[in-house]
């Protein structure tokens, strides 16, 4: 606001004066660069969004219900392992995620112009995001006995991230102590990396989020899967 009120006293002393600015400035573009809108960087927060509640939520409600109607004791009985039980839901889940992903981007595109890409770095940290959720959810199967349990226990988690993690307002804006915990939260390196790939361009820097968010997954995976009993409790 000062710098418009200014620029308007400037031009009027000018014309009072009868004189011509030394410098104009004139507005271009550059060749080749996206004129990106709020939907460029709004759509990669929601759809980390989607590969937090999708997977995690969903995982969560499985194990209650298995455990509480004891189908993990059947599984028992067959020679599938909890490492193969738990890829199996990885994959549906992704699934799952690139129908959700497909439709939220072609709204985008349809209704609001968007000219983010989907580019292949995107797909791996979507990849790697779904392991991550989908085993995080298994991770707190471990101490649910019921479904009640287990909707408390992936609201308490995932609540916080939704709205820390840089989904839905930019980390940089938060306080810094804020800042300093969204760092330790495996959501705000997907967002982070999804908006570096699809609305800037910047592979180098989404590369770095997708190594961050493969760690959490490799270690939250082996947690699930060696930590999972098949048996009720």
């Amino acid at each position: 606001a000062v710098s418009a009120v200014d620029a308007v006293a400037t031009a009027f002393n000018l014309k009072v004066a009868k004189a011509a600015p030394v410098v104009n400035v004139l507005p271009t573009s550059v060749p080749g660069l996206r004129h990106l809108t709020y939907i460029d960087l709004f759509l990669p927060g929601i759809i980390g969004f989607t590969i937090l509640s999708t997977p995690l939520f969903g995982m969560t409600a499985i194990c209650a219900e298995y455990r509480s109607r004891r189908y993990f004791k059947l599984l028992a009985t067959t020679k599938l392992s909890k490492a193969e039980w738990l890829a199996a839901k990885v994959v549906f889940h992704i699934v799952l995620l690139f129908a959700s992903v497909a439709l939220m981007v072609l709204t985008g595109i349809v209704i609001f112009g968007l000219k983010a890409v989907v580019t292949p770095m995107a797909i791996l940290i979507i990849i790697a995001g779904t392991l991550e959720f989908t085993s995080l959810g298994m991770v707190l199967g471990i101490f649910v006995r019921d479904p009640e349990t287990g909707a408390a226990i992936a609201n308490a988690i995932g609540f916080p991230m939704m709205f820390l993690a840089g989904s839905f307002f930019p980390v940089d804006a938060m306080p810094s102590f804020l800042q300093t915990g969204a760092r330790l939260l495996p959501l705000t390196y997907i967002n982070e990396g999804l908006r570096a790939t699809m609305t800037f361009g910047t592979d180098a820097t989404a590369f770095v989020d997708l190594l961050v968010t493969l760690g959490f997954a490799v270690v939250f995976f082996v947690v699930a899967a060696r930590g999972l009993s098949w048996k009720s409790r």
